[in-house]
């Protein structure tokens, strides 16, 4: 019963909240519209694939504004101006003889300016299929363990590269009449840090960027 309820509830939001394509209708002089701009808000969980760690553990930010252009009804292309807070966290807890039991805390800090450019299908009245990729330029980077086994320091600054491309692939919902919903999921093309330049304790090997995305914008 409580299955039936859930299914009806959110088969009748459905309908309420959005009955069509947004992109598909007129302006409000009744021409069709090609170009749309619009707000995005959303948090990443992301990870840095050869850092030792796993798991989506390191919460941050993205923000900033959106453009589309509307190739036809079901296809638009889309570009992307945001700040972008990615990196990676992990805390373990050891125990040694010394010190007894006690955590070990790692983070990565890493804060991109990022141009996301997608190829955007409606599949459906209210769903869009993306793909795509994104450039990014570093704005900031910080590197931290608390860990009595580290040999160099507590902090680190200035060992990733300026500059890190990702292949994008999402999937949106339009929520209602120009809001909507977005789930997008980004892996780096190349590596974010030189090999050599990954100090002992903080990673080894090829290191990329790896995150979801979870994005609401408003299109105008």
């Amino acid at each position: 019963m409580k299955l039936r309820f859930l299914i009806t509830f959110l088969l009748a939001s459905t309908v309420v909240f959005a009955q069509d394509n947004y992109f598909a209708r007129p302006d409000k002089n009744g021409q069709d519209k090609f170009f749309y701009g619009g707000l995005v808000a959303g948090i990443n969980a992301s990870q840095i694939d050869g850092d030792t760690y796993s798991g989506f553990h390191k919460a941050g930010l993205n923000a900033g504004f959106a453009a589309f252009i509307k190739l036809n009804p079901k296809l638009l292309v889309s570009l992307e101006l945001l700040y972008s807070q990615k990196g990676a966290r992990n805390v373990t807890v050891v125990n040694t003889i010394t010190q007894g039991s006690r955590p070990i805390e790692y983070e990565a800090k890493l804060n991109y300016a990022e141009i996301p450019v997608m190829l955007n299908y409606a599949v459906a009245d209210k769903i869009h299929f993306g793909i795509g990729a994104s450039y990014s330029r570093l704005i900031s980077d910080k590197e931290y363990m608390d860990s009595y086994t580290s040999s160099i320091g507590n902090e680190l600054t200035g060992t990733y590269r300026k500059q890190d491309i990702n292949y994008l692939a999402a999937v949106s919902y339009q929520l209602y009449e120009n809001i909507f919903v977005r789930a997008r999921y980004q892996y780096s093309m190349m590596t974010i840090r030189d090999a050599q330049k990954i100090p002992i304790d903080f990673g080894t090997g090829r290191q990329m960027n790896n995150l979801f995305a979870l994005q609401l914008f408003v299109v105008f």
